[in-house]
């Protein structure tokens, strides 16, 4: 183990360690690889005041290159599966995000539709109300129109008699003058040989 509060350098460690013949870890041994484990929690004091020592310790890790590529195939697996369940929650999110904004845009597009088609409802009531007016003005027109052509009818009728009448009438009138004009002249006629 190596301890203190200063970190000992790796390649000096292994180096006392190998000086020490305790382990051999040598970058000829392709086969071997060697680590240094975490740092131990700090040793508790050995006295309440005064000088003293606290101390941690690590220790040198040999392996085979393929137990040390194992773990980092693990790791690797771990990251990935990490990545993957973040992933899922984030696209999870995403996709709730999404659909409930588009189904805002739903009900908000389904509402103005709604106001659209009322609108559109009110203004074909006032449209047929106008066409009611127009169509009972229309009937009191055409009943004006009936009126007025019996009346133009009977007039047409009546004109030949009317003109006829006329006629007799103008008839009537002359000879009622011719009648007035000649009594005139034989009373004056008279009237003349009898001062004479």
């Amino acid at each position: 183990p190596a301890g203190g509060d200063a970190a000992t350098s790796p390649s000096a460690f292994l180096a006392s360690r190998t000086a020490a013949g305790s382990s051999s870890c040598s970058p000829q041994e392709t086969q071997q690889v060697c680590t240094l484990s975490d740092w131990s929690p700090w040793t508790g004091c050995g006295a309440a005041c005064g000088d003293n020592q606290r101390m941690r310790q690590r220790y040198l890790i040999m392996s085979t290159r393929s137990a040390v590529l194992e773990e980092q195939v693990d790791d690797l697996k771990r990251n990935v599966h990490t990545l993957q369940d973040a992933l899922t929650r984030t696209s999870g999110s995403l996709a709730s995000k999404m659909m409930a904004k588009l189904e805002a845009q739903e009900q908000q597009q389904s509402d103005q539709a709604d106001r659209s088609f009322q609108n559109l409802q009110r203004q074909a009531d006032l449209l047929k109300a106008k066409n009611v007016g127009l169509e009972t003005a229309n009937l009191a027109l055409e009943s004006e129109a009936k009126d007025l052509k019996e009346t133009a009818d009977r007039l047409r009728l009546a004109l030949p008699l009317v003109f006829g009448v006329m006629s007799i009438v103008a008839v009537a009138a002359a000879v009622l003058v011719s009648n007035w004009f000649f009594q005139n002249q034989r009373l004056q006629g008279r009237d003349t040989t009898t001062g004479s």
